[in-house]
């Protein structure tokens, strides 16, 4: 009997069928590594196919998307058990606007600080640090990056020209939805340069494709005591992990704007909110001002 041709000592059709098997395997694996916490710290953003409706229930746009963690602990160095606090998040991007959808475990949502200008950090909150041109450097009094602290009730608190902290609830839309002890939250945020006043006025920058911006997210964790019991972040860099990142945007992990085209791959493994009914969380009023309790400083 006559054999059949051999490559590397199998025959040809276990041979292909060997390498057909290792490519897929080396396939997925690639994917999985695209699907979480890059450790490159930088996120690749897809383009919207549509304006997203902010309203705390992810479009099916958001598939779009890849899931990157918030995993790295920014204080205490223990990290928190995953029904106290876990965290996740995806980004899309349009020529207006930056969008964010924010997946929040906790089973403890806090906020004990009426004033939201008094110790906004030590409240339940989600953090988004900013840096339209990713050149890094102070920003603690300046409009050359932005710590904003998005607070339970919507807030959006940063400290301002003057070392003090203000609001800036035009700069980012949120809508927040909430199933058991699982919290959906969608955003949209304008993005300003340098030239930002406070006094204003100021015009949004058009975004593009292949824009690079400096960006880490984080989350600020209270469960009803005093201060926040974790300080958790998508970066894991050192100056952040020294809650540097209120002060210094060099710190900041980075954040591509690339086309829908270059994720169309990338899927999730794990159970994502798009395929659940989640119930809008409500808002019953407002937080109640209170007479402003004396300053301390003003932390990250």
């Amino acid at each position: 009997m006559i054999s059949s041709p051999t490559r590397r000592g199998f025959p040809l059709g276990q041979a292909t069928f060997r390498c057909m098997k290792r490519c897929l395997f080396l396939t997925v694996i690639c994917l999985f590594a695209l699907v979480e916490a890059s450790p490159t710290n930088n996120y690749d953003a897809p383009m919207a196919s549509a304006t997203p409706v902010i309203d705390g229930v992810a479009d099916a746009m958001w598939n779009l998307a890849p899931w990157d963690s918030i995993n790295y602990t920014w204080l205490n160095g223990t990290p928190p058990a995953p029904s106290d606090f876990s965290g996740r998040y995806k980004i899309l991007w349009d020529v207006n606007r930056l969008y964010l959808l924010v997946e929040i475990v906790d089973d403890s949502l806090s906020d004990v600080t009426a004033n939201p200008l008094d110790a906004y950090w030590d409240d339940d909150c989600v953090e988004i640090f900013l840096d339209e041109n990713h050149n890094g450097g102070d920003h603690a009094a300046n409009y050359s990056a932005f710590s904003y602290h998005v607070s339970t009730v919507f807030d959006v608190v940063d400290i301002g020209e003057d070392g003090q902290p203000h609001l800036y609830n035009d700069h980012i839309t949120t809508a927040r939805t909430r199933l058991g002890n699982t919290y959906l939250w969608e955003m949209s945020i304008k993005v300003f340069g340098e030239d930002y006043t406070y006094a204003g006025p100021n015009s949004p920058l058009t975004l593009a494709l292949g824009k690079i911006l400096g960006f880490t997210l984080a989350y600020c964790d209270n469960d009803g005591g005093s201060s926040r019991e974790n300080f958790m972040g998508s970066v894991n860099t050192q100056g952040h992990i020294d809650n540097l990142g209120y002060q210094d945007a060099s710190v900041f992990g980075t954040l591509h704007l690339v086309s829908a085209a270059s994720s169309a791959l990338v899927k999730s493994t794990r159970q994502s909110p798009e395929n659940i009914a989640y119930k809008r969380f409500q808002v019953n009023g407002a937080k109640p001002r209170l007479g402003a309790k004396a300053r301390g400083t003003y932390a990250h």
